[in-house]
């Protein structure tokens, strides 16, 4: 089984608020290279942007994979308001940003399943407008 390829993370937004924490979720694409179909039956990642730790972000469904095709894996973290509050108070609209991501994907086919290592680092723009209305960030 050839290695999926990490292609980009994106769609970010609220996806819960809740009084004090904010169920927050974005979407891992990678590239199945395989010539056969594969299962993600777990995800996780840490996640920094312009290196301050946001938090623990897991998978919260498995997802089917199509060969030689591009997939998402959602992922879903919970942050405190305060912390969002802080980290959009300094914020610009339309703004770059670096994120960063480490974590792992565990796949497989048949009941076999092995774990792989990610790593991503890259500029997103972040637009403010988007994160405060999640329908439109695609969630």
């Amino acid at each position: 089984m050839e290695q999926p390829e990490f292609r980009r993370l994106e769609n970010f937004g609220f996806r819960k608020k809740g009084l004090q924490e904010i169920l927050v979720g974005f979407d891992a694409t990678f590239f199945n290279p395989n010539h056969y179909g594969i299962s993600v039956k777990e995800a996780a990642f840490d996640l920094y942007v312009d290196s301050v730790y946001l938090g623990k972000f897991t998978q919260p469904y498995h997802v089917d994979v199509t060969p030689g095709a591009e997939f998402s894996i959602p992922l879903e973290g919970t942050m405190s308001l305060k912390k969002i509050s802080n980290f959009q108070v300094n914020r610009e609209i339309d703004t770059d940003i670096l994120l960063q991501a480490k974590g792992a994907v565990k796949l497989g086919k048949g009941g076999i399943f092995v774990t792989r290592n990610v790593s991503y680092q890259g500029h997103y723009n972040l637009n403010t407008h988007q994160l405060k209305n999640p329908a439109e960030a695609g969630l």
